[in-house]
């Protein structure tokens, strides 16, 4: 899967990757690779999302693992918390907003 990520200043993220392993309803593990401006891998990381169920309510944990990065790769490994934070949390409301 290729993708083109856009961040809230208009940059531009171009980003590959492919799923992994999907365990229904409890685990989804996916690679994604950030490139550079020729194509080339920047930036590898592998992530876990972990989902357990509690009393009608639903936890996620989700963990990146930082396979390979270049010195290219600095800005996205500074906002990289800040960027799946607020991608969580858009999810959060959609869902918030779909189940009301």
């Amino acid at each position: 899967m290729r993708i083109v990520m856009q961040g809230p200043d208009g940059t531009r993220y171009p980003t590959r990757g492919v799923f992994t392993k999907i365990v229904e309803p409890e685990l989804i593990v996916f690679h994604n690779i950030k490139e550079g401006d020729d194509g080339s891998a920047e930036l590898e990381v592998v992530n876990t999302v972990k989902f357990t169920e509690e009393n009608g309510k639903t936890t996620m944990v989700f963990n990146a693992t930082v396979i390979m990065s270049t010195p290219e790769a600095c800005k996205s490994l500074e906002g990289m918390n800040t960027g799946w934070n607020q991608s969580i949390d858009r999810l959060a409301a959609t869902l918030d907003s779909i189940t009301q």
